[in-house]
């Protein structure tokens, strides 16, 4: 992950379910903003956003308490209310507790020298270089971005969006992937455990997401045509240029992959054959 984010590319970490695929991306961020990211005195500039299942979200923050503790994250989801509350943490305009952080309480205060009342609408510039300001890594499920894609779309140019069982933009033509195509991110990550699971097509959707610029709609005709077994259509030669493809941006590792030891002993099949009651 880090040669893709070196060389300026999205990509996607297809490891097999139970091998890490989490903590990996939780070491992807913690490792960017301790070397990359900081200036110095402060946060980094732009924080991380992950959209996951609701079923995952409460894992992910359990988590990232654990590994990488030093992490402002934040749980983003709830009620109308609640998301609201939350926006306002995200920006730094107050903090977890609910207190104006003192980037804002400066602001404020800039303001009512420059002759204002101090009672405009509070806005945060997303590049405030202060560190008890905004937050590293927001998580949140695919409804609530689906609820608040406006405000997931212009309040930054996320640092890096990254899909938990992603996936779920395999049908370009779904809601939840139209609405994740317009995001602002400078890289885009997909984690998925089952890459790829009918044809093409559904590929074409993943690469779509990560590189919208080069897999623009008219290439979809190409991924389409070249392997749909129901109509005859094969070609090997795209077939073979979308593997060498994956193996640029894909880390995909299986239990049994040389050099995954997870100390498990080997799997033993039972048959069992049962009668008919």
């Amino acid at each position: 992950m880090m040669y893709l984010y070196k060389n300026g590319l999205s990509g996607i970490l297809g490891d097999e379910m139970g091998l890490g695929k989490t903590l990996q991306t939780l070491s992807l961020i913690q490792y960017l903003k301790e070397t990359e990211l900081t200036k110095g005195r402060g946060r980094q500039q732009r924080p991380f956003l992950v959209v996951c299942p609701l079923s995952v979200l409460s894992s992910w923050m359990a988590e990232s308490k654990r590994w990488t503790p030093n992490l402002k994250v934040i749980r983003f989801h709830g009620p109308v209310a609640e998301r609201d509350r939350m926006k306002k943490v995200v920006v730094g305009e107050i903090d977890f507790y609910g207190n104006a952080t003192a980037a804002a309480r400066r602001k404020i205060s800039r303001r009512q020298k420059q002759g204002g009342t101090g009672q405009q609408p509070l806005v945060i510039e997303s590049d405030e270089d202060d560190g008890d300001t905004g937050v590293d890594l927001v998580v949140t499920t695919y409804d609530s971005f689906k609820c608040e894609q406006g405000w997931f779309r212009k309040v930054f140019v996320w640092k890096y969006v990254i899909l938990d069982e992603g996936h779920m933009v395999k049908n370009s033509l779904s809601g939840i992937s139209q609405s994740l195509q317009a995001i602002k991110a400078e890289y885009r990550l997909i984690l998925t455990g089952t890459p790829l699971q009918n044809n093409l097509q559904e590929l074409w959707s993943l690469l779509a997401w990560l590189y919208p610029e080069v897999f623009t709609k008219n290439t979809n005709e190409l991924f389409e045509k070249s392997f749909n077994l129901s109509k005859g259509h094969f070609s090997g030669a795209v077939l073979d240029d979308s593997r060498k493809l994956l193996e640029l941006i894909m880390l995909r590792r299986m239990k049994n992959s040389p050099g995954v030891e997870l100390n498990l002993p080997p799997k033993t099949e039972v048959l069992l054959f049962v009668p008919l009651s």
